[in-house]
């Protein structure tokens, strides 16, 4: 498989699902359709889901590059209503509804920040609205608005096998937030099953035979997983290959075009020299016919 996401969520998720070719999941702040998605494995596998992006240059890729989703220009939260995003121009993974962490990520991108409204809906409405069979897995990244995602679903109604949810501060990962939100998720009859150093996964209780899966750590030879940056960089070194070898192909038959019009011109100025040959042959002979017309004049 190939790994897309920041920090291997896809393979640790690919533990339970197995690349299965159906299947459905719930992205809370989905962010981009390829980049960092943790979703776009299961995507090309066959599966649909539902995206949840705010930010609206980022949700207009979805409507483009997932036809198969439900793609919400929205953002989830406890409560219905409307809030204020703080958008980092350019880079909107760092956008945020807390503002000082919005300008930190400003900063660090050399960015300004812009501020809109968003509206918010809860993930039990959505829900109720788009899924009428199993979630396999809802994955949780909104920038330390973690907790306001998990009070606004209703998890006995709506069950995933497995929830990843980030549990860091934002641009601070070694800073935990997990401790603001864990209780409601246990509370829900989920049990912490990994940890990743970023993310948290919890598997409902139901399924806790597969608890098993996460007993070893995330490796390519157990996962048989590539990176999406290490694929991507070999396509453009083999892209790159193809546009020189296709040059060089240009330049031989541009060279043996220019070789061929040589010879023709060297051909030409043959055929014009033994033209000349002949000519200076015929006008040598008449200048003797001319001498001797002239020599017996004077005889004369």
């Amino acid at each position: 498989m190939i790994s897309y996401a920041q920090n291997l969520e896809d393979v640790v998720l690919n533990r339970i699902f197995k690349n299965k070719p159906a299947g459905f999941y719930i992205d809370v702040g989905a962010h981009d359709p390829t980049e960092l998605s943790v979703t776009k494995h299961f995507y090309d596998l066959g599966w649909s889901g539902i995206n949840i992006e705010p930010i609206s240059t980022s949700y207009r890729k979805f409507r483009h590059q997932r036809p198969r989703d439900i793609n919400l220009n929205c953002a989830a939260g406890a409560n219905h209503g409307t809030l204020t995003i703080h958008e980092v121009e350019g880079y909107p993974a760092l956008s945020s509804f807390n503002h000082d962490a919005a300008v930190a990520g400003g900063k660090i991108a050399d960015s300004s920040v812009k501020d809109f409204t968003v509206e918010i809906q809860t993930l039990a409405e959505i829900c109720g609205r788009h899924c009428d069979g199993m979630i396999d897995f809802i994955k949780i990244d909104v920038e330390g608005y973690e907790k306001e995602v998990i009070l606004g679903a209703d998890w006995k109604k709506f069950r995933p096998v497995m929830l990843v949810a980030e549990a860091c501060k934002p641009l601070e990962p070694l800073i935990p937030t997990w401790q603001e939100w864990e209780p409601l998720v246990l509370g829900a009859d989920y049990i912490l099953v990994y940890y990743d150093g970023l993310n948290r996964y919890y598997l409902r209780r139901e399924d806790e035979h597969l608890k098993k899966e996460f007993d070893m750590p995330m490796t390519p030879a157990l996962d048989n997983f590539s990176l999406y940056s290490d694929v991507r960089k070999a396509r453009e070194a083999e892209n790159r290959a193809d546009i020189s070898d296709s040059e060089n192909s240009v330049l031989h038959h541009e060279k043996e075009e220019s070789n061929r019009k040589i010879q023709q011109l060297e051909n030409e100025i043959s055929d014009y020299e033994e033209q000349v040959f002949e000519l200076t042959d015929e006008i040598s002979g008449l200048y003797g016919q001319i001498n001797e017309l002239n020599a017996g004049k004077k005889q004369s």
